[in-house]
């Protein structure tokens, strides 16, 4: 049988039962079970931008920081149609709105004008996170959330013989800068003795599904991709890649008259298809479906606080209730946006929810508005008690 309690009676009686009995420090439990990764994921850097510049001007800061922000809309949302949107269209008008840091380092690159080489410094610039998510929701994008799928690439030539190529080469390294610049995390094989016994070059280069499937099983990804980069003549460069995800198969082309434009276009469809399967539109709170979840095993209050964080960080979650504390049991309801199925792999992936043991409970379908009685706290309610707890004498 359920009890329900007051918000403030049941978070001050459940922390000091924690306290009584084990205090765990929200840095320690942040630390060792907060990272929410599931296998085959890794967390990305969304908001960092840098670029050369021939000079410290604003007219060129300016330039930078515009196409930065386009290039935000696009890694957030991963949508490359989302700069075409009126909203994303006024932000790039004030841009600068979006910064919240930027610098100059010095390096031994340089850019090519007209034929000349002239030295270049990087400027680095700082998005804010959280303007960019705002932007998005209010032009109901999609928002891709930072904890992305991993794709192993393999990449061939026949340019002296049908071999591999490592990050060294100008068409992995093309490859490396366009994954960063789309926000999919990408690995190169080690091609050490292992990787050539399990998988040739020619295997690869005959699109060979299941060879380049087995060969790809040692290394902790979510997807493959594999294929060829060849040039035919003077500036006329092609690939062909297949993504092996599950039991879909994929295949790209791309043409240029350099490797980056078609790492660039073989990047762009594979972000694409990952984006279009895991990104999501938010919802408003009042339209968002509901779950109700029963969290176990949360013994401690430090477990109970990382809890509240980890959900509250969650981009599907629109808002989430805490509906009853009960010994080691944490009931709540999430509103959410996206898939059930998708809210429940990601609660069920997170290192923080598996220790936890999540049980759902029941979906609501018939009103998702969540009522907002005087025996619930938001979490928002919750960070709040939570903080003024650190101040407080429980003994």
């Amino acid at each position: 049988m359920l009890v329900f309690l007051s918000a403030e009676t049941v978070i001050y009686e459940r922390a000091k039962r924690f306290f009584m009995f084990k205090l765990c420090a929200l840095s320690i439990i942040s630390c060792s079970i907060f990272s929410g990764i599931a296998y085959g994921e890794r967390s990305v850097e969304l908001y960092k931008y840098s670029q050369l510049v021939l000079d410290q001007s604003v007219a060129l800061r300016q330039q930078a920081i515009t196409a930065g922000l386009a290039s935000m809309i696009i890694k957030v949302s991963g949508s490359q149609d989302a700069v075409n949107h009126p909203l994303a269209k006024d932000a790039l008008k004030q841009a600068n709105a979006y910064v919240t840091q930027y610098g100059y380092e010095s390096t031994d690159e340089t850019l090519t004008i007209l034929g000349d080489s002239r030295p270049a410094s990087r400027l680095s610039l700082q998005f804010s996170g959280s303007a960019i998510e705002r932007l998005l929701k209010n032009a109901q994008l999609p928002i891709w959330p930072t904890t992305r799928p991993e794709v192993l690439v393999w990449v061939v030539s026949d340019q002296q013989g049908k071999q591999f190529l490592d990050d060294t080469s100008v068409e992995v390294s093309s490859i490396k800068v366009s994954a960063e610049r789309r926000g999919l995390p990408v690995s190169i094989p080690l091609l050490d003795l292992t990787d050539r016994q399990s998988l040739s070059a020619a295997r690869i280069w005959a699109m060979d599904e299941q060879a380049i499937e087995q060969a790809s099983s040692r290394y902790d990804v979510e997807g493959v991709l594999a294929g060829r980069v060849v040039s035919s003549a003077a500036n006329a460069w092609q690939g062909r890649f297949v993504l092996l995800h599950g039991d879909q198969r994929r295949y790209f082309n791309g043409q240029g008259v350099n490797p980056q434009q078609v790492a660039k276009q073989i990047i762009d469809k594979a972000a694409n298809y990952f984006a279009n399967l895991e990104a999501i539109v938010v919802n408003d709170e009042s339209n968002a479906p509901v779950m109700a979840i029963t969290v176990n095993n949360i013994e401690n209050f430090g477990a109970y606080a990382a809890l509240l964080e980890y959900l509250n960080n969650l981009t599907a979650i629109v808002n989430a209730v805490v509906t009853n504390v009960n010994d080691d049991q944490v009931s709540l309801r999430l509103a959410y946006s996206g898939t059930r199925e998708r809210v429940l792999s990601t609660l069920a992936a997170s290192e923080v929810m598996s220790l936890a043991n999540p049980v759902e409970e029941e979906i609501i379908d018939v009103n998702p508005a969540f009522d907002e009685s005087d025996d619930s706290v938001s979490l928002e309610e919750s960070s709040g008690l939570v903080d003024s707890l650190e101040n407080t004498d429980l003994t």
